[in-house]
């Protein structure tokens, strides 16, 4: 009797951890991982999720934590998220995710995630990634603070 017991639970158990498995590597896996550690302002965590975080000097890192910061702080931050829908392609290499985003200052936005499976699981998309950077290196903070009616710190405006 003993022996079914423990035999039982250890079958409980592989079971259990086959399905973590399966749902750790998914894209709504993915996007829980990135919106959580958003809502906890855990910045390295979203930095590490970056495709390109491998080759950042810490220098590059701090500056898109600073980055971050700035706009939690105008925002309020990302209160909570709820995902719409996950769509995965036949060859199941791609994937498209819609997420509500409520922010602290109440804003609520729907963003789109566009995902692909590589051999260290789901991330983004790099054509997608690369688009999202090439408007934030042309992102101009004094710019953008004056169309907001915001005053920026001498040392917020200098970066």
């Amino acid at each position: 009797m003993k022996d079914k017991v423990i035999l039982t639970f250890a079958s409980l158990l592989i079971c259990a951890l086959a399905l973590v498995g399966c749902k750790k590597d998914s894209p709504r896996a993915y996007i829980d991982k990135l919106y959580t550690a958003t809502m906890n302002q855990d910045y390295e965590t979203m930095v590490d999720m970056m495709p390109d975080s491998e080759g950042k000097s810490e220098e590059e890192r701090q500056g898109i934590i600073e980055m971050m910061k700035l706009f939690d702080e105008f925002s309020g931050g990302v209160k909570d998220y709820k995902i719409l829908s996950e769509q995965i392609s036949k060859d199941g290499k791609h994937a498209v995710v819609k997420v509500q985003v409520t922010f602290g200052d109440g804003e609520i936005t729907e963003e789109t995630a566009e995902l692909v499976k590589t051999d260290k699981g789901w991330g983004p998309d790099p054509a997608q990634y690369e688009a999202e950077e090439e408007a934030e290196e042309s992102f101009d903070p004094n710019e953008w603070a004056d169309e907001m009616g915001i005053e920026l710190d001498e040392e917020d405006s200098e970066e």
